[in-house]
């Protein structure tokens, strides 16, 4: 775990990663919001790949999380832009 902080400090410091700030405000929405479709994703994506094997499993786990993290941040931009009061008031007023 330190090994992997102290990566990601040199990384930012030597500009080879770049710093998302629509993501880093949409960290708390997405850690609770996902939990609302986590399932029904992941099911989703067993009956779209098969998930037979270890293979297919672990292709359906990598693209439930992608789709889950894109749908969180498509939400909370949504809502931040139409709605920025109610955002602020159920994120705690992070971002």
């Amino acid at each position: 775990m330190i090994i992997i902080t102290k990566l990601g400090k040199i990384a930012l410091e030597t500009k080879s990663i770049f710093n998302n700030s629509l993501l880093l405000q949409a960290t708390f929405f997405i850690y609770a919001f996902h939990q609302c479709f986590c399932t029904v994703v992941v099911k989703l994506w067993f009956n779209v790949c098969g998930g037979n094997n270890v293979f297919t499993t672990l292709i359906a786990y990598i693209l439930s999380f992608v789709s889950m993290v894109a749908v969180s941040v498509g939400v909370y931009w949504l809502l931040r832009r139409l709605f920025p009061r109610f955002t602020a008031v159920i994120t705690g007023g992070r971002g």
